[in-house]
């Protein structure tokens, strides 16, 4: 007959027993989640939709939080390092990005541009070997050393580039247009992607959504004419680039340069984006040496 120091101790084997299954269950869980994310944020949401549950989160109450704080560590390390070259100098690392999120977090441009970065649009140029943002750019393993060190990325690709003009939708047979558009953006958001992803399906003749997409130049007249029997093709939308940006040396009362793109001070003064338009916004100088203004 078992005593009831043997039942305590009995108990005690089953719940540590339990709580190595709990961790065992953890890793499990966020090495399951963290190929389905981009960031951490991501990751966050996806573990608030795990735990949206009454009986674990009463059973568990701290094991949310637990999975989280694993989370943020192992999520770190996942991904490659990001190097980027100079578009006319592959012998040159401008700079290194600790993640894809790092990079699209500094190359975030003018919000009215259909090239926004994105994570399908730098993955395809390293690719391809082709320009994305007037750069080139390179992964590498982040185990690997000397990550500052040029690497050997290949010649650049050319591709024939267009960007503006109308975009159509094609069926799967290429055979007949489902729908035209002003501009990729508004093809993209009529399918709910980004607009650089219609930019790339165009560029590299692939699928999305479902379909095939090409610009409307570019299709045989006879398919036009078919589709302008029952719809109307839209007119043709200006697409309009960027912004240029005067950058004044107060000090000295000259003009530095009119720049492309924040990414281009970015890279030559080392001001972020956030601070150009902080300080574009309300006429101040900055670090009492520069000012910006719109051309």
């Amino acid at each position: 007959m078992e005593t009831p120091h043997e039942n305590i101790e009995f108990m005690k084997l089953l719940i540590e027993d339990k709580k190595l299954n709990i961790e065992k269950d953890k890793i499990n869980l966020i090495n399951s989640l963290i190929p389905m994310c981009k960031n951490i944020e991501e990751l966050d949401k996806l573990l608030d939709k795990a735990f949206n549950n009454k009986i674990i989160n009463e059973e568990f109450p701290q094991l949310k939080q637990e999975v989280k704080e694993s989370s943020a560590s192992i999520s770190h390390i996942q991904g490659p390092v990001i190097q980027i070259y100079h578009k006319d100098d592959l012998t040159k690392v401008v700079k290194v990005f600790n993640s894809i999120s790092d990079a699209i977090r500094t190359f975030n441009t003018d919000q009215t541009s259909d090239d926004k970065p994105s994570f399908t649009s730098i993955k395809l140029a390293f690719q391809h070997k082709t320009l994305y943002l007037e750069h080139r750019w390179n992964l590498i393993n982040r185990d690997e050393p000397n990550q500052n060190q040029t690497r050997e990325i290949g010649e650049t690709v050319t591709t024939k580039q267009r960007k503006c003009g109308q975009v159509a939708m094609l069926n799967l047979d290429k055979t007949k247009i489902v729908k035209v558009y002003p501009l990729s953006k508004d093809a993209a958001a009529d399918i709910l992607q980004h607009p650089s992803a219609i930019c790339s399906a165009i560029k590299y003749g692939s699928v999305l959504d479902n379909h095939y997409w090409i610009h409307l130049k570019d299709l045989p007249v006879s398919l036009k004419e078919e589709y302008e029997k029952n719809k109307l093709i839209p007119e043709k939308t200006p697409n309009i680039k960027g912004i240029k940006i005067n950058v004044f040396n107060v000090k000295t009362n000259t003009l530095i340069k009119i720049f492309n793109s924040y990414v281009e001070i970015n890279n030559e003064l080392n001001i972020s984006t956030k601070t150009i338009k902080k300080y574009m916004a309300t006429g101040e100088t900055y670090n009492a040496t520069y000012k910006f203004t719109i051309v």
